[in-house]
C-alpha cells in the first residue's frame, strides 16, 4: 500500500505512516541507496527487517524528498545527512512511522497489540504506575509501554532508566489523548505531554 498518511501535525512537524505491503525488491526499486546505505541493508537479518528499513526511507523520501540518507549516532539515534531536520522511526507489524520536526528532537512509537504484554509490565512500569493504572487493560499497558519508548527515543541515553526515570501520570484512556510525563535526566527533574492514537491493532505514539 505504501503511504497510508503524511500529517503536519505543527508549523514545524510532520507525521508519516506508511503500510508495509511491498517486497524487499519492489521497495528498493524506489530507492537510489548509497554504498553505505546497501552495506546497512545488507546486514539485516531477515526479509522482514530489510522491509521495516526500506519503508522507513520510502517513508522519509514522500515526506521530504530532498534527503540525502540517514545516519545514526553513537547512541543509535537516527539523523539526517545535510538536512536540520529532526528525525525518529519507528515499525512494528504491518507499519513503519516517521516523525519529522524543524526545531526539536522528536520521539514516536508504533505498536502492533498483542495478548501477553502484562507479563512484562514489572519490566517498564515503576511501583506508582502500577498501583495507578489498570494492569488488565492490555489496550492500556500497549499505550503505556509505547509512551516509554517514544520518551526514550526522545532522549536517545542509556542511561535512561524507562522504569525508573520515567513516570506517567494517571489518565483516562480514549481512542486519542494525551500523557504527561515526568522524567529524571542528568539528574534534572523534566515535563512533557505525548500525544497517543488507536489505530485499528496499533497504538501510535509521539512526543509533541
Amino acid at each position: 500500500m505504501g503511504v497510508v498518511f503524511t500529517n503536519k501535525v505543527s508549523d514545524h512537524a510532520q507525521l508519516g505512516l506508511w503500510q508495509i505491503e511491498e517486497s524487499v525488491e519492489d521497495l528498493l526499486a524506489q530507492l537510489n541507496l548509497s554504498a553505505s546505505d546497501q552495506q546497512m541493508l545488507d546486514s539485516k537479518k531477515n526479509n522482514l527487517r530489510k522491509r521495516e528499513w526500506l519503508s522507513a526511507r520510502n517513508l522519509l523520501k514522500a515526506m521530504l524528498p530532498e534527503n540525502t540518507g540517514i545516519r545514526y549516532d553513537t547512541n543509535g539515534k537516527p539523523f539526517l545527512n545535510e538536512n536540520s531536520n529532526h528525525i525518529s522511526i519507528s515499525h512494528s507489524g504491518d507499519y513503519a512511522c516517521v516523525y519529522l520536526s524543524q526545531i526539536n528532537p522528536v520521539g514516536v512509537d508504533i505498536q502492533k497489540l498483542k495478548p501477553d504484554i502484562s507479563k512484562g509490565v514489572d519490566f517498564f512500569l515503576n511501583e506508582t504506575e502500577l498501583a495507578g493504572f489498570d494492569m488488565e487493560d492490555n489496550i492500556l499497558l500497549h499505550i503505556l509501554w509505547s509512551a516509554k519508548e517514544t520518551v526514550f527515543k526522545l532522549y536517545a541515553n542509556a542511561d535512561l532508566d524507562v522504569k525508573k526515570d520515567i513516570c506517567l501520570l494517571p489518565f483516562q484512556r480514549n481512542q486519542s489523548g494525551t500523557i504527561e510525563v515526568n522524567i529524571l535526566h542528568n539528574e534534572q527533574r523534566e515535563h512533557m505531554v505525548l500525544n497517543y492514537d488507536l489505530l485499528d491493532n496499533y497504538v501510535l505514539t509521539r512526543s509533541n
